[in-house]
């Protein structure tokens, strides 16, 4: 009986999709969009426990309203459409009226901010995530193949890391989504921090970040081709440019094994009373070290890739996040109860490094800790390909970053060199845990 009822309701949307004059139906909400948001409907249903018949039915109704609606009326589609599945399902016995109305009011809220009771948050979710991913690209692209692609002068487009809120400001102010398709990039990223349940933003995560590193690599590519990355030798802009290139690949590489990194911070951050201050100096994407480190500190981080920056607001909403040169930053003295610095010093030219460490003596309290990690080895400054981007390598010998840390006025707690693995190749780096006394 309940696979009859479906199939009855799938060849009932089936006929009014083929047989609808609105070219929105053609192109982003065919039947093959309600066909995936159906697939994702049912997985989140399931992890929520729900009704799995009502869900589908509801999943596969959910545009109907768009086929008798233009453009202009395109905002009361939701309303619309749990009238026609009303009328639908009443007219054909499917369901009894208490569950015809659990339908109908999830269709008409599944556009709307919240309602629809908790069918209509899994429908929600499930539409949005049909945005996100290489599918959200295809459906952004196609529907919006009518305007250009990006700004050649800001390629990321103005609406880059836009909330939903900021877009949706927008549009009450009759500014619609943007000039270019990039801005429609954007605004279904978006999307992403609007999820209600855990199960699709457990989904959604992976997708959102795939879109975000399109827009990441587009941007890059388009400055090398326009002769803005490519031949910059300057090792600050080198490092700027390649994490901002990489910044997604380089997130993936401590999530795909075990490094040293989370036990050298947890002794660290064993030795603070809760509440202390703690800066990041090449904090990258916040992700895992300053999320732990949120759970009970307060987190400043510094990076100086914006890319970077970026995924750490997002990753670690608790944390205050500068766009800026480890070299160059300024804090008042004695800011700090520690400061990590991981996988940052050796890309930045050797001859700034005992520099650099005198500055955090400065910032840090007296009783603070410094916890760092560099490369093991030697290179007086190379330029070389990393991840797929140019990066810059300076570093000294273990033994020469050993007695930097101890003139700059530090004691050593403890130190070890420890390999971790970064795409099958074993790498050597020092971690030096130290006090300011």
């Amino acid at each position: 009986m309940a696979k009859d009822r479906i199939d009855r309701i799938e060849a009932y949307v089936r006929r009014l999709m083929s047989t609808a004059a609105a070219p929105d139906l053609r192109i982003a909400h065919d039947f093959k969009h309600v066909d995936r948001v159906r697939g994702w409907a049912l997985t989140i249903g399931e992890a929520e426990g729900l009704d799995i018949e009502l869900v589908e039915a509801a999943a596969l109704l959910h545009d109907i309203g768009l086929t008798c609606l233009d453009a202009e009326q395109r905002s009361q589609h939701g309303q619309a459409g749990a009238e026609f599945a009303a009328r639908f399902l009443d007219d054909q016995q499917l369901f009894n009226h208490g569950e015809i109305e659990v339908i109908a009011d999830a269709i008409r809220c599944h556009s709307l901010p919240d309602g629809g009771g908790v069918i209509g948050a899994v429908l929600r979710d499930a539409d949005k995530l049909d945005a996100l991913g290489a599918v959200g690209l295809m459906r952004a692209f196609t529907s919006q193949h009518a305007k250009p692609e990006y700004d050649p002068g800001h390629p990321k487009g103005s609406t880059w890391q836009m909330t939903m809120g900021k877009f949706e400001k927008r549009f009450s102010e009759g500014r619609g989504v943007g000039e270019y398709i990039l801005d429609q990039v954007n605004f279904q990223i978006s999307f992403y921090d609007e999820l209600h349940t855990a199960t699709a933003r457990q989904i959604g995560k992976p997708l959102v970040d795939f879109m975000r590193a399109y827009v990441v690599q587009l941007d890059s590519e388009i400055h090398a081709a326009q002769g803005r990355s490519a031949k910059t030798t300057d090792p600050k802009r080198v490092v700027e440019r390649g994490y901002d290139q990489v910044a997604y690949e380089y997130a993936r590489l401590e999530g795909r094994v075990e490094w040293p990194r989370m036990r050298w911070l947890s002794r660290m951050l064993g030795r603070l009373e809760p509440g202390s201050s703690v800066l990041d100096l090449g904090c990258g994407s916040g992700d895992p070290a300053d999320i732990e480190i949120a759970q009970k500190h307060k987190v400043t981080g510094v990076d100086i890739s914006q890319a970077q920056i970026d995924l750490a607001l997002r990753n670690v909403p608790a944390g205050r996040f500068i766009h800026g040169d480890a070299g160059s930053v300024e804090f008042p003295a004695d800011s700090f109860d520690a400061v990590v610095s991981f996988y940052t010093l050796e890309h930045i030219p050797r001859d700034e490094h005992e520099t650099i460490l005198r500055r955090i003596h400065d910032w840090l309290r007296p009783g603070g800790f410094l916890l760092i990690s560099t490369e093991a080895g030697e290179a007086e400054g190379v330029i070389a390909q990393w991840l797929g981007a140019p990066m810059y390598f300076s570093c000294f010998d273990p033994e020469t970053v050993k007695q930097l840390v101890c003139r700059a006025g530090f004691e050593i707690v403890e130190t070890a060199i420890e390999t971790q693995v970064e795409q099958s190749t074993e790498i050597p780096y020092l971690w030096v845990l130290a006090g300011k006394p």
